[in-house]
């Protein structure tokens, strides 16, 4: 998992595409470059340990999404001289983001 595009495989696995082995398993395989080097990788399901990751991630996902949220209110109460000198922080926070998602109306 120190990988990006391990985690983003992990986490983006085509659920359609994947094979069961033996009963409450599943893989997918692909290829990939890592580092010049040709790699054939596999993506191991078990169906058993899913709800417990799922409550694990579920967790972070929320504590991370608060963190953000906090921030958003934080950079919200900052004044700046003009709509100009917002725009600069605003941008580079919202490039920073990972869980939320700040939609202009």
């Amino acid at each position: 998992m120190q990988i990006k595009e391990a985690k983003e495989l992990i986490f983006e696995a085509p659920c359609d595409k994947t094979v069961e082995i033996i009963e409450g398993y599943r893989a997918f395989k692909t290829t990939s470059c890592y580092a010049g080097v040709e790699q054939r990788w596999v993506v191991l399901f078990r169906q058993a340990t899913y709800p417990r990751e799922y409550r694990t991630l579920s967790k972070h996902y929320l504590k991370d999404s608060e963190k953000e949220a906090k921030a958003f209110i934080k950079l919200m109460q900052q004044e700046f001289s003009c709509p100009n000198d917002a725009k600069r922080p605003s941008n580079n926070f919202v490039k920073k983001l990972k869980y939320i998602q700040i939609v202009e109306s």
